[in-house]
């Protein structure tokens, strides 16, 4: 998570627009340890950026696109399977991790993000969000 997150930064502060943006993090444990806003802070003074982090409320992955991904990366990652044989199982894995993202493309993935931002609005307007 810290490489990551370290990558994201590095990579947002060349835009000028993303500079001082939030960072949407869910909210387990892990993403709120001291380390986390520790490398937030260091960023910013290393930088010169205004990173924030923001936390998604608990048990709400219509605001999360990753969890849409997850959900459907491992459905197309059920319907692939290895045309050949790999001795070891790390690489059939990897293999069919890799060609269950490819079928996803760039349009899935995009869909995603402007869904989770729709449920965001919803939530800002007060409405409930869609269950599923």
């Amino acid at each position: 998570m810290m490489c990551f997150l370290w990558k994201v930064m590095s990579d947002l502060k060349h835009d000028a627009n993303l500079r001082n943006c939030f960072i949407v993090l869910d909210n387990v444990a892990t993403h709120k340890g001291i380390e986390i806003s520790h490398l937030v802070k260091y960023a910013n003074r290393k930088f010169g950026t205004g990173f924030k982090l923001c936390y998604n409320p608990p048990y709400s992955p219509q605001l999360n696109p990753i969890e849409k991904y997850w959900n459907s990366l491992k459905v197309e990652f059920g319907k692939t399977k290895t045309p050949f044989k790999i001795k070891e199982e790390s690489a059939s894995v990897t293999w069919r991790v890799n060609k269950a993202s490819q079928k996803l493309g760039n349009k899935n993935l995009c869909n995603y993000v402007r869904n989770a931002y729709h449920n965001t609005k919803l939530c800002e307007a007060g409405e409930p969000l869609p269950v599923g």
